[in-house]
């Protein structure tokens, strides 16, 4: 992290930030706590780069010095990550939907409809690409949403099939509150990616929250993806955020075959 290559990148009025932030690192890591903290610091961390120089240096050069030294990183995160989940396998509960609920909101009871969605072990940590493995599920928003979304539309589908009584699939709640949303931003030096994608969960705003799973290409150590939620409509759609350019929502309903 004190690599002298990517220091350059650090916003002048962020450089007393990122060298707090450079002590907050953890010295030894011993466990997924460890990890999941040292990839937290770096993520903020990473925010205090000047993307605009990065832009520049590929235009300049065709070179790109941050994004080797981030991809560097990432991948010795998630090899450390794989390493310690294969000596304890049940730690991948750690990243369980209804784990984070209790860890980001330990004052709060999970909703019922939030706490009955199981999701697929392999959605729950971001993976390297490799050469049997040529799209793995790696912390790409877009990518994790779409695959968040037909996951559920699966489950849905899967539910109702088994139900003695399942009526109009498109009227159920779940399907009613099961959206994607692609979020476009305006062109800025301040944004490192110019989109965001993210899939509810569950809830439609103010009497019941908008609970998401996100993944987020601007966070790129993270080692999971992060519950959200929103507690209204416009919260979830982002739109008190003057740089939202555009939105783009896919409903359920509209995806479910009946």
């Amino acid at each position: 992290m004190n690599d002298s290559t990517i220091q350059k990148f650090v916003k002048d009025d962020k450089k007393a930030e990122y060298q707090n932030l450079i002590h907050q690192l953890p010295q030894n890591i011993n466990n997924l706590d460890d990890l999941e903290n040292f990839a937290d610091v770096a993520n903020q961390i990473y925010d205090n780069f000047d993307f605009a120089q990065r832009n520049q240096e590929l235009q300049d050069k065709q070179t790109d010095t941050m994004g080797r030294w981030a991809a560097q990183l990432q991948a010795e995160l998630y090899q450390q990550r794989d390493k310690m989940l294969k000596n304890n396998p049940n730690e991948i509960q750690k990243y369980s939907l209804q784990n984070q609920f209790k860890n980001k909101f330990p004052d709060e009871n999970i909703p019922p409809e939030l706490a009955k969605i199981d999701i697929d072990k392999n959605l729950l940590i971001f993976s390297l690409p490799s050469k049997s493995n040529k799209n793995p599920n790696q912390n790409d928003c877009g990518v994790f949403a779409n695959k968040l979304f037909q996951m559920r539309k699966n489950q849905i589908e899967a539910e109702a099939k088994n139900s003695n009584s399942p009526g109009d699939l498109k009227s159920r709640k779940d399907v009613q509150e099961t959206n994607k949303i692609k979020i476009q931003y305006h062109e800025s030096q301040e944004t490192a990616y110019p989109h965001h994608f993210k899939t509810s969960l569950t809830g439609n705003g103010n009497n019941s929250p908008i609970y998401t799973l996100e993944a987020n290409t601007g966070k790129p150590f993270l080692l999971s993806p992060e519950l959200q939620k929103y507690n209204s409509r416009e919260d979830f759609e982002e739109k008190q955020n003057p740089t939202v350019k555009r939105t783009q929502l896919t409903r359920m309903e509209e995806s479910i075959a009946r």
